[in-house]
């Protein structure tokens, strides 16, 4: 398990995840539910970004209709979160991994400090499993989004995107646009 020191939790999420990955060998990893503490969702199922995307993101706080368009389909809104999902980005704050799995396609990558080092691990996770939402396990998340308070992590925020699409790519990403077609395509199913 990877869960960031803001998560808390009742004893029976471990319970029904690791029933999830024992009746579901393909998968690698899975991410519950997750909660604000006053029970609103957090939408941390996402499409693998593109550079604009995180930038129009940013920016978009100042047009917070355009926002919550762009995050209908980016985190997949649409989608209900009320079904298990086979998404490409899954939230660093709480992964429920597969030990076999991660022996595979190795942990964390060192060079991705803070903030994208969880779309680098799902999104190789999901080269070789399933990489799965999972609705009916609740986690609650206090989420502060350091990096929209705080000059330091904004620049960590940013090291960390360009390293990441360095290693991905950044405009001409082939596999990020099957991935994300594909993934669109069965939620709209």
């Amino acid at each position: 398990m990877v869960i960031n020191p803001d998560v808390y939790f009742d004893r029976d999420v471990i319970y029904k995840l690791t029933e999830l990955l024992e009746n579901h060998p393909e998968i690698g990893l899975a991410m519950p539910k997750v909660l604000h503490p006053d029970g609103r969702l957090q939408p941390l199922c996402k499409l693998l970004p593109s550079p604009s995307t995180l930038f129009f993101r940013r920016l978009l706080k100042l047009n917070p209709s355009l926002l919550l368009k762009q995050n209908k389909i980016y985190e997949l809104q649409f989608s209900g979160y009320d079904k298990l999902m086979d998404v490409p980005f899954l939230s660093g704050c709480f992964m429920f991994l597969r030990m076999e799995a991660v022996k595979k396609v190795g942990v964390f990558d060192e060079n991705i400090f803070l903030y994208t080092e969880d779309i680098d691990l799902t999104r190789r996770m999901h080269q070789y499993y399933r990489t799965v939402f999972y609705p009916h396990a609740n986690v609650y998340h206090l989420h502060e989004r350091g990096s929209y308070k705080n000059l330091a992590l904004l620049v960590c925020h940013i090291k960390s995107a360009i390293t990441y699409f360095n290693k991905w790519g950044w405009f001409n990403d082939p596999e990020r646009d099957k991935i994300n077609r594909t993934t669109l395509l069965k939620l709209a199913q």
